[in-house]
């Protein structure tokens, strides 16, 4: 069903909504939009739209258009758009009322660029090999990675610990492959997944280089994902720091057998920070959960939400709380501190949550999930979408992705203050 058992509804029923939108829009030309009535015998004279010009996802103009366009037919309207700066990104929300009531929405990219973040760099970094650790010293703060494991053990600005110290799931920036199975999941790709331990992989250390070259550290790591004596991938996680803290991070995968199952539910990296950062804020789809092929329920824009609030509570527990197309995410405790994720070259999707994936996947009602006392974030690259395999078709092919010949993303992280300017 698509509503809970209070009758709520979950994330189908709004998609559901949109996707069953009497109006239809489309950009013809400069500020020109077409609207189709897809109503088969009632004008459209009943709907009034509002219309919202987002710059960089803040709303900056907006308008409204009360069309009588009659049924199975389409119509130009033009609009008083605001001048386009090919520099910054521009959205427009359409959203459909009946009286007081919104019905649908619908929003359309004007202009879509690679978001940057700058920050001043500076010279102060070192690197320093402390028998079990590297430990690289930027201005401010410092990186450490574990010798033994090659995690990223430790994030730190102004005094300020950024990761978890004692991870519930026992390590950190860890590579990713799986996800706790959703009900379209499990009939088909889920069972491949679970023949060729997907959900109890391992990584296990290959190699850690390190170097210092032109005021910027980098660090190398290699791991090979395990399910017990079979090698199923090999994963580089390669890391660029700078004096101001900010990391570049650039995450590999190549598969280790050719008959190993390529069709993955995810590709990312995982970490914990500590339960105080809870505080979220982001620049890309929302405000609901999503994913590549169910989205019509979210538009591109900045949200505010906390860690408690990303968890959508299904019926069977199952990886929840996606969001997709993300530019930008910062997550924060109650004076401001935290870490903000940055797209490089290709958005991201994120979730977070105050629990671990493993309790996730092992869940069987929503009474097994309880908070852990931490806070798991997920950065993907890929990232599959949900398909219908439940009572239908599994994901079509363009929500698919394989990791066959191999996959790589990049993302940069930046330590972040109540008195930082970004």
């Amino acid at each position: 069903g698509l509503f809970y058992p209070d009758r709520t509804p979950h994330t189908g029923a709004l998609q559901m909504r949109n996707v069953y939108r009497p109006l239809r829009a489309r950009h013809t030309r400069a500020n020109s939009f077409a609207f189709l009535n897809t109503n088969r015998f009632r004008s459209s004279s009943y709907i009034t739209i509002k219309w919202t010009v987002l710059k960089n996802g803040v709303v900056i103009k907006g308008g409204e258009l009360n069309p009588d366009i009659a049924p199975k037919a389409e119509r130009v309207f033009r609009l008083d758009l605001p001048k386009i700066n090919q520099d910054y990104e521009y959205h427009i929300n359409f959203d459909y009322y009946v009286d007081d009531e919104k019905i649908a929405g619908e929003q359309i990219a004007l202009n879509e660029v690679y978001t940057k973040f700058m920050r001043k760099n500076c010279t102060d970094i070192s690197v320093s090999d402390e028998g079990t650790k590297l430990v690289v010293q930027f201005s401010n703060g410092k990186a450490e990675f574990d010798f033994e494991t090659g995690d990223f053990i430790n994030y730190e600005f102004n005094g300020k610990k950024l990761f978890n110290s004692s991870p519930v799931g026992a390590r950190t920036f860890m590579p990713n492959i799986f996800r706790a199975m959703t009900d379209n999941d499990a009939p088909v790709i889920g069972k491949k997944w679970l023949s060729n331990g997907y959900d109890k992989y391992v990584c296990k250390l290959q190699d850690v280089k390190y170097s210092l070259e032109y005021n910027e550290a980098e660090v190398e790591t290699t791991f090979m994902l395990m399910n017990g004596n079979k090698k199923l991938f090999e994963v580089e996680i390669e890391y660029t720091i700078k004096g101001n803290g900010t990391i570049k991070v650039k995450a590999e995968i190549e598969p280790c057998r050719f008959f190993v199952e390529d069709d993955l539910a995810r590709f990312g990296v995982m970490l914990e920070m500590p339960h105080e950062f809870k505080n979220i804020e982001y620049f890309g789809l929302g405000e609901y959960e999503n994913l590549p092929d169910f989205k019509a329920q979210s538009r591109v824009g900045i949200y505010t939400t906390t860690v408690d609030e990303m968890h959508e509570p299904y019926i069977y527990p199952q990886d929840n709380g996606n969001r997709g197309e993300t530019r930008w995410m910062k997550i924060t405790d109650e004076k401001g501190n935290g870490i903000l994720f940055c797209n490089s070259k290709g958005n991201f999707s994120f979730s977070a949550h105050h629990y671990t994936q493993k309790l996730l996947n092992a869940a069987k009602h929503q009474e097994d999930l309880h908070d852990e006392g931490t806070t798991v974030i997920s950065i993907d690259g890929y990232i599959r979408g949900a398909g219908t395999a439940s009572c239908g078709e599994d994901a079509l092919k363009p929500y698919r992705f394989s990791a066959k010949n191999g996959l790589k993303f990049r993302f940069s992280i930046l330590p972040i203050t109540e008195d930082s300017a970004e």
